[in-house]
């Protein structure tokens, strides 16, 4: 995880496939503080009551209430204090660029699929891991440490605050 950007604890955001039945089953959490994200479908910011509970033991109980379909991301946090939520996507860029008849199989080989590709840069491109379990810290671990990749980081949004 990068220096600039370390998990809120115990704040997850979890997303729900669109028709996910599963998404009803979050309501009511007794280990949670549950509440859907305005601008995101099918998305919920969830608080552990028990904000001490390591990280493990409370995506387990997310998983547990919410089921094994949806997608658990820690909250971020940068170093003023400003929280980030995390999209799932992780944005990459190749160093020397990857030939288009090699993409597909470098994706599928990192369990990889292309949400979206850069018209003006086609070097860069936008992922998400194919399963669900794919904790994205540990996959964008992976990818910084792949020599043909220059550039990997969790594609987030900026949650703003009325003070």
């Amino acid at each position: 995880m990068d220096a600039q950007r370390k998990p809120v604890q115990g704040e997850f955001l979890v997303y729900f496939e669109a028709d996910d039945a599963a998404e009803r089953q979050l309501f009511p959490s007794e280990d949670f503080v549950v509440e859907r994200v305005p601008d995101l479908s099918s998305a919920y910011l969830a608080r552990s009551k028990d904000a001490e509970a390591p990280e493990e033991v409370a995506v387990e109980r997310l998983r547990q209430a919410a089921g094994e379909t949806c997608r658990i991301f820690p909250v971020l946090e940068d170093n003023e204090g400003h929280r980030l939520l995390p999209t799932g996507h992780i944005n990459l860029l190749f160093g020397k660029g990857l030939a288009e008849a090699d993409l597909g199989a470098w994706l599928d080989h990192r369990g990889l699929a292309l949400v979206s590709r850069s018209k003006l840069r086609p070097s860069a491109l936008t992922v998400s891991p194919v399963s669900p379990a794919d904790r994205l810290e540990l996959v964008v671990r992976r990818l910084r440490e792949d020599p043909e990749v220059e550039f990997a980081e969790q594609d987030v949004l900026m949650r703003f605050q009325r003070e």
